[in-house]
């Protein structure tokens, strides 16, 4: 509970603090693998991202240009950097 309101106070300052507490959490109380708190906290932050901006969409019930462009920008982004940070990660020694 603890967590969750500290990061609920990160994402309300910086707009990205649920996934940061929870990479915390993960490497320091659990002692996680911190590949695996890296690859948890990406999840976290895509599906919170995409809830978000579901949940815009639907309020303004439109697609305003400005949020297209920037969709169409990111889609390039994603379909290259995802693979490629997979593979870089894979490839870094931890420890």
């Amino acid at each position: 509970m603890l967590v969750a309101f500290v990061g609920g106070i990160l994402s309300g300052l910086v707009g990205s603090g649920a996934d940061i507490a929870l990479f915390a959490l993960l490497v320091i109380a659990y002692n996680a693998d911190i590949k695996k708190a890296t690859a948890t906290s990406v999840i976290v932050m895509a599906f919170t991202s995409l809830v978000g901006s579901a949940i815009n969409a639907w309020y303004l019930q439109q697609i305003t240009p400005e949020i297209e462009s920037y969709l169409l920008a990111a889609i390039p982004v994603v379909v290259i950097g995802a693979p490629l940070g997979a593979y870089v990660c894979a490839k870094i020694k931890v420890g």
